[in-house]
């Protein structure tokens, strides 16, 4: 029988306009949307938990915060990217380029009872 997890998650995204290059105007905005998407998930699916979104509108940083239950540490990284990823889809973005939960154990750092996650 696999263990159960929970994790952490902090990943960090930098937003920019496809066309431009620069921070899109309405990222606040954005911000706000993709809090109350996650908000739903939560209330949604019980392995979500803790949910945050912040934004820096001069550097164009998004960061997704959020704990996450599974099946295991992949199982738990799968929730976590499913619930980051759903946010996004439903706030009208893409996630074309999104790492699979294999492809971000390469990119996660352990430290004593904590770990950090970073795309690859």
């Amino acid at each position: 029988m696999m263990a159960i997890e929970t994790i952490n998650v902090g990943w960090e995204f930098t937003a920019r306009d496809e066309a431009t290059g620069d921070v899109p105007k309405n990222l606040t905005e954005e911000g706000h949307a993709l809090m109350q998407a996650l908000l739903s998930i939560e209330a949604a699916n019980p392995a979500v938990k803790d949910s945050a979104v912040s934004i820096d509108t001069g550097e164009g940083l998004v960061t997704f915060e959020l704990s996450a239950t599974g099946a295991g540490l992949l199982g738990a990284i799968e929730v976590a990217l499913s619930a980051i990823r759903s946010a996004i889809h439903t706030v009208g973005g893409a996630t074309h380029d999104f790492p699979t939960a294999p492809e971000m154990m390469d990119g996660i750092s352990f430290r004593a009872g904590h770990f950090e996650a970073e795309p690859v």
